[in-house]
């Protein structure tokens, strides 16, 4: 029976060991395939010695089976003492190389590796946020910050309200601001920076405050009015007194969520603009097919969204986006004019957010004269069309309309109601004077919308 035993064991190690080899050293030349290395020897002794845990591992194993009963003692402890010193060996180099890598940090040396890659260093992030370190505690959750919530939540708010996805935004302390000062980044470049009190709270009059509050004067950065940063104990009595009263974490969301707005245009690069077709695509395949980039080229499609978001149109609505620029790019290649055409199909979401209860758009109109002048002084050339006016009479042109609309309507922001021919035009030309204020064409007023003229601007 013993001797049945043995020779029984003995057959199917016999059997087992051909096969595992054989399927070892397949493995070996199918992952072989993705190396570099000319010599299959260097390359096996580099993937064992790269770690002495498994060699470890092996040598403790090999002598356990050589002390079991009946298991031949001297082979199994042969390669067991094999695998021992490799794992030492092993040990012995990567803390040799260890070791000379800190001293070559200590001495302010690069350690001698391989060809540095310097591709990671090209990347430049769409956007990006720096604070010091005075505020990491607003960024760390363990901490109660809730600024990285936040932006989660930015993001996915953008995409409801502008249509477009907001680019990951990168977060990193910088020790070289100082402690309270945090800076938005655009594509590298700083656009804006700020200083936030840690523990402090923003107080701003709406303009129905009931009194005044003792605090430190500042200015809120997202739009620039009056403010107080003030104590935690004053919260509730300024909030009685009519302030909006803000925590710090809201200010920097806030800023941050203005900058996005402002420059949805310069995040709305190609790859961006092929993923909002690639989204369409899954939905209405057939109308991103035909019209994509056979009559619609991309690049006018970017501009013409470019546009749109400059005013803060939304483009969620990319279908009949796109088929309106299908349909006007038969008539014409100037994106100006294109997005003009799309607008007036968009017309009704255009003036939805600004009809009052009863249905009813209150304008502001430009005087006859004075649209007239602004039409006489556009120009179309085959790379557009633009206007041509001599700088003073642009300079008297702009302070006449600001004037005449503060006068009118002091502290609101109206809309203005002009020709389709004038309204891009003057748009751009208010851009840098009233950047909120809002420039309809009269094809762009729905025909059930009541109209109602609250003043002329002369």
């Amino acid at each position: 029976m013993q001797t049945f035993t043995l020779l029984t064991v003995g057959d199917g190690l016999v059997t087992a060991i051909p096969s595992l080899l054989i399927s070892v050293g397949g493995a070996i030349l199918t992952t072989r395939s993705g190396s570099t290395s000319p010599n299959l020897g260097t390359e096996v002794m580099g993937q064992l010695g790269a770690d002495t845990r498994p060699l470890a591992i092996a040598a403790s194993v090999l002598f356990l089976f050589g002390a079991a009963p009946g298991l031949p003692l001297v082979p199994f402890w042969i390669m067991g003492a094999a695998f021992a010193i490799l794992a030492y060996l092993t040990w012995k180099f990567t803390a040799q190389k260890l070791k000379e890598k800190q001293d070559a940090e200590a001495k302010g040396k690069p350690a001698p590796e391989g060809p540095e890659k310097v591709e990671a260093l090209l990347k430049v992030d769409p956007l990006g946020l720096e604070v010091g370190y005075g505020l990491i505690p607003l960024l760390d959750a363990s901490h109660g910050g809730t600024v990285l919530e936040r932006i989660k939540a930015l993001r996915r708010q953008m995409a409801q309200d502008l249509g477009i996805v907001v680019p990951p935004i990168r977060i990193r302390d910088n020790l070289q601001l100082p402690a309270n000062t945090y800076r938005l980044l655009l594509r590298g470049e700083e656009v804006a920076r700020s200083v936030v009190m840690p523990g402090m709270y923003l107080a701003m009059n709406p303009g129905t405050a009931t009194g005044d509050i003792q605090g430190t004067p500042t200015t809120e950065p997202a739009f620039g009015l009056p403010a107080f940063w003030i104590a935690e104990n004053q919260r509730d009595h300024a909030q009685l007194m009519g302030y909006t009263v803000v925590d710090g974490a809201t200010v920097i969301t806030t800023h941050l969520s203005e900058l996005v707005k402002q420059q949805a245009p310069e995040l709305l690069g190609r790859p961006e603009v092929q993923q909002l077709l690639d989204a369409l695509k899954e939905v209405s395949p057939k109308l991103v097919e035909d019209l994509v980039p056979s009559q619609v080229p991309v690049n006018v499609l970017q501009k013409v969204l470019q546009n749109l978001l400059r005013e803060r149109v939304p483009v969620r609505d990319l279908a009949r986006i796109l088929e309106a620029t299908a349909d006007a790019i038969g008539i014409t290649r100037d994106p100006l004019i294109i997005t003009e055409y799309v607008r007036q199909r968009l017309g009704r979401s255009l003036t939805g957010a600004h009809l009052s209860e009863n249905n009813e758009l209150g304008v502001l109109v430009l005087d006859p004269k004075l649209e007239q002048a602004i039409q006489s002084g556009i120009e179309t050339t085959d790379r557009g069309s633009f206007l041509a006016l001599e700088p003073t009479k642009l300079q008297e042109l702009l302070a006449r309309i600001t004037t005449s609309i503060t006068k009118l309507l002091p502290g609101a922001q109206p809309v203005l109601l002009t020709n389709p021919v004038v309204r891009p035009h003057l748009r751009q030309l208010l851009a840098r004077a009233m950047p909120h204020l809002v420039v309809l064409s009269h094809s762009e007023v729905p025909l059930d919308v009541r109209v109602v003229n609250l003043g002329t601007v002369a």
